[in-house]
């Protein structure tokens, strides 16, 4: 059977993670990295995507992340659930410790890199050194972090295929 990408997250809808996003991002983004000021976490800074380094007080955001068709990642650092409309890139040195969930090509290039799980209803191409790692333990903590019961009640946890 086949199955929609509007059912890839159990029982979670896909456009409601959409419509509860952290950060929308489309176009060139060519470096994200966290962004903390006065020792607190800046979750309206749209290029912070936390950071899975830890030791910074954005270790604990992992954001809910939606990029437009057609978005290009140039460098850093994120975690979290990052959702592709469409074509993504991931270049440089870009390193992201989550899921992605993919609705069109996603491409890795150059360094860029993801340590979790990649959920794609199109292709994944690697070029470079560019490189995918599964881990359940990311996956479980983004499906935690990204179940939200405040915006989405009634949802339960998300489950990844």
């Amino acid at each position: 059977p086949t199955r929609r990408s509007s059912d890839l997250l159990g029982p979670v809808r896909l456009t409601d993670l959409i419509a509860a996003r952290d950060v929308w991002v489309t176009g060139s983004v060519p470096l994200v990295s966290p962004h903390v000021t006065g020792g607190v976490c800046d979750r309206g800074d749209p290029s912070n995507w936390g950071s899975p380094s830890g030791g910074s007080a954005c270790a604990g955001y992992l954001p809910v992340i939606v990029a437009q068709s057609g978005t290009r990642v140039g460098g850093g650092e994120g975690q979290g659930l990052l959702i592709g409309e469409g074509s993504l890139v991931l270049a440089g040195d870009f390193r992201f410790t989550g899921v992605i969930v993919s609705l069109g090509p996603l491409r890795l290039e150059d360094q860029a890199s993801v340590l979790g799980l990649v959920v794609a209803s199109d292709s994944v191409e690697l070029s470079g050194t560019g490189a995918v790692g599964f881990s359940r333990c990311v996956a479980d903590r983004v499906s935690r972090a990204a179940s939200r019961p405040g915006s989405l009640a009634g949802s339960g946890r998300v489950s990844w295929p």
